[in-house]
């Protein structure tokens, strides 16, 4: 239920040793078979413990890596306080990581190995392409019946089934219609296989995070979700539109220390080139009927009749775009700012269509938030700021933009969990838009050959 490999310790030459030891006499040769014995151990234990605390794999090689340099414990004298006072397994789970999303999943992982000991024999489900629509029902009739959503009785009622459908979406994170969309149906022939090792893959994940603090916001782009923590506990949920696969989110740390209330939008080269660019070529006037304004690299404003837009391109473009605040303004009423390198923020937006989607990958990179006015009021509630949710709504009445500075910055974490345990105490398991999972998996299961290497060295 660890999620680790059995094959990254080096297990069966410790028993090779001890068997070694049981069956000489001698102690010339016992006594170094017992020092290859501890050093076996000694590896072991301190890989195993490394693995747990930060993850077998560095995050950014996907390498195996033994990172006992890299944990904020000394090691040695760790394990020599373990057994002097005989807590060495204990002292092991005590490496893990402590808050309640990984010890759910970890928990969680041990139920369904328990519940689904067919992992490696079962027979996989496809559904073809060109199936009709009664061949797609039956599919998920049975698929429902199999997988114990539905009994022989219930199979056949219609709201049950829709009621046992909800369900199914609910615990693959997508939106519960009852409907048999594409995304339900591709849910439906995942292997019990790609599962497991999902869960294996985001307990690895959690490992590279390994601690947080008390209270944070967190989006998990796989779930399309933003959450306030507090003391471990889930106080507030929205919905939100991430990266699409060409521009997709970053994995970011960092503090959200203030926010812009009815934001100008500093539209960024890429979409003022790419995008803006040939739409005005078209009809100038797009500029002005979206609350578009033209500015110089110095910042003074253009009229942009003046912009000889026909010799400009993506290569050849000095100025810069703005968009006034407004209804139509891409940021809508609000965006959060926290420090990082990708100038990624979050924001409200007036295409709010976008969060009743299954996946919501529509975004150049920021996160879009759903009532992102919520988000700001608990902020400021929480922060305890001079700037009351009633002024912030005065602010938005009267479309005046404002700098809001929190008084201690609130921790935010961008993050990709693609496998965790929801509020009802469900396993849910999201689709992989980023095709990352794979990669981690393969990582994992290239297996290290250095103890393997060392062990023959010596002779063992």
């Amino acid at each position: 239920s660890y999620g680790l490999l059995i094959e990254n310790y080096p297990l069966e030459e410790i028993d090779h040793v001890l068997k070694k030891i049981e069956s000489v006499k001698s102690d010339s040769i016992i006594e170094p078979l017992r020092c290859d014995l501890e050093l076996l151990m000694t590896e072991a234990y301190f890989r195993l413990a490394t693995h747990l605390n930060a993850g077998m794999l560095n995050r950014d090689s996907l390498w195996h890596e033994f990172k006992i340099k890299d944990i904020d414990v000394d090691m040695p004298a760790y394990l020599l306080g373990a057994i002097n006072n005989k807590s060495v397994i204990s002292s092991l789970v005590k490496m893990q990581p402590q808050f309640r999303a990984y010890k759910k999943l970890q928990k969680h992982m041990a139920i369904f190995i328990k519940e689904n000991n067919d992992i490696n024999t079962e027979e996989l489900r496809f559904l073809s392409e060109s199936a009709d629509d009664e061949e797609r029902l039956n599919f998920s009739r049975n698929y429902l019946l199999t997988e114990h959503y539905l009994d022989s009785v219930s199979v056949t009622d219609d709201s049950l089934f829709a009621e046992a459908l909800k369900i199914f979406q609910r615990r693959h994170g997508l939106i519960e219609d009852g409907a048999l969309g594409k995304n339900t149906l591709y849910a439906m022939q995942i292997s019990k296989r790609e599962k497991y090792e999902t869960i294996m893959v985001n307990l690895e994940r959690f490992r590279w995070t390994n601690s947080l603090p008390d209270n944070y916001i967190i989006v998990n782009k796989a779930a399309y979700r933003l959450r306030a923590i507090e003391n471990d506990s889930i106080v507030l949920t929205h919905r939100v539109v991430v990266g699409s696969k060409t521009n997709i989110t970053p994995e970011i740390s960092s503090q959200i220390e203030y926010m812009v209330a009815n934001p100008v939008w500093f539209v960024p080269y890429s979409i003022s080139t790419k995008e803006i660019l040939p739409k005005v070529k078209e009809d100038v006037s797009y500029l002005e009927r979206n609350n578009y304004g033209v500015y110089s690299k110095s910042g003074e404003a253009i009229p942009a009749s003046d912009v000889k837009w026909d010799e400009l391109s993506t290569e050849n473009f000095g100025y810069k775009i703005r968009q006034k605040p407004g209804r139509s303004n891409s940021l809508g009423t609000i965006k959060f700012i926290f420090p990082n390198k990708h100038s990624i923020y979050l924001h409200d937006t007036p295409s709010k269509s976008f969060f009743s989607r299954d996946l919501r990958t529509f975004s150049h990179g920021c996160v879009r938030v759903e009532n992102p006015k919520d988000l700001a009021k608990y902020l400021l509630e929480f922060d305890q700021n001079e700037v009351t949710p009633d002024s912030l709504d005065i602010l938005f009445d009267k479309k005046i933009t404002k700098k809001i500075f929190l008084n201690n910055a609130h921790p935010i974490f961008l993050k990709y969990y693609t496998s965790e345990v929801n509020e009802f105490n469900e396993i849910v398991f999201y689709k992989d838009v980023y095709g990352r999972d794979l990669q981690i998996s393969n990582a994992i299961f290239r297996l290290p050959v250095d103890i393997r290497d060392q062990i023959a060295s010596r002779g063992i």
